[in-house]
């Protein structure tokens, strides 16, 4: 995804977190999280300018999948866009820091308040790692990767079946 130079800016107030992935249409689609969880939704079209839209609901982490796919996480429990103007769904109970979608809006990964990864399996929220995790991150491939409290990276190339540390690397700006 390719998106135009300077866009931030046109983000009144600016933005906390920001999430890219692509709409049903295959063009840029960013959610962004503002001050006070405030939602936000810009779909980038080249040539045309960047037009932010207020979401219904807050959040204190978000994330978008290729499929166009928009998640929030907001105190603790995970929504998944309706695709109506102003509804957010509630998914299956958890209490979530963080989420990601993968390869597609049905592969849902993420992080308990207890550092447990989690990914969404039938309904249900499905032990995945456990241990002091505090973010994880999928692509539309099926790569899921998640980052422990240690800042260790570790990343499976096979939808979350095996996960393998990356050697000498750590992330030490995420808090």
């Amino acid at each position: 995804v390719t998106l135009p130079r300077g866009f931030m800016p046109l983000m009144p107030g600016g933005l906390e977190e920001v999430a890219v992935g692509l709409d049903v249409h295959g063009k840029a689609l960013i959610l962004g999280r503002g001050k006070a969880g405030v939602i936000f939704r810009a779909n980038i079209v080249e040539g045309k300018p960047v037009v932010w839209t207020k979401l219904a609901g807050r959040g204190e982490d978000i994330a978008v999948g290729s499929d166009g796919t928009m998640v929030r996480i907001y105190q603790g429990k995970p929504y998944i866009w309706g695709g109506r103007a102003t509804a957010w769904d509630l998914l299956p109970d958890a209490d979530l820091i963080k989420i990601a979608v993968g390869k597609d809006g049905q592969d849902l990964w993420a992080v308990t308040k207890e550092g447990v990864l989690v990914h969404l399996e039938d309904n249900q929220w499905v032990n995945k790692k456990d241990g002091q995790n505090k973010y994880v991150a999928a692509a539309f491939d099926g790569t899921v990767a998640y980052i422990d409290v240690n800042n260790n990276v570790f990343i499976s190339y096979d939808s979350g079946a095996t996960f393998n540390q990356i050697k000498n690397l750590k992330l030490d700006m995420l808090s």
